[in-house]
């Protein structure tokens, strides 16, 4: 049994730690959604978060993206093979680019 009645707190050790641990994930997860939000990725409806028009967006490009990938993937590689740098391909993504392939 992991409570004993000689236990001088409500909660053994094994316990706290799992506690904090949920605690300290749950905090990182409000951050990450209020970031998502921020961004456009995320909505906040009531107490709810639902994918944003960022997430959606982004959902959509990626089909185009598969394609977009393949055949600018041996064009890349030429690129950084000839150039001793590294290529990357970004595609316009709002205001800002996202990075396809490195």
């Amino acid at each position: 049994m992991f409570l004993s009645r000689n236990s001088s707190s409500l909660f053994p050790d094994i316990f706290k730690t799992i506690l904090n641990t949920f605690f300290r994930c749950f905090r990182a997860g409000f951050r990450i959604l209020k970031t998502l939000c921020a961004e456009g990725m995320a909505d906040k409806r009531g107490k709810l978060y639902f994918a944003g028009n960022g997430f959606v967006q982004i959902g959509l490009n990626s089909l185009h993206s598969l394609e977009i990938r393949r055949l600018a993937i041996p064009y890349l590689n030429d690129l950084a093979t000839q150039t001793d740098y590294t290529a990357h391909l970004a595609v316009p993504s709002g205001r800002r680019s996202l990075i396809l392939e490195v």
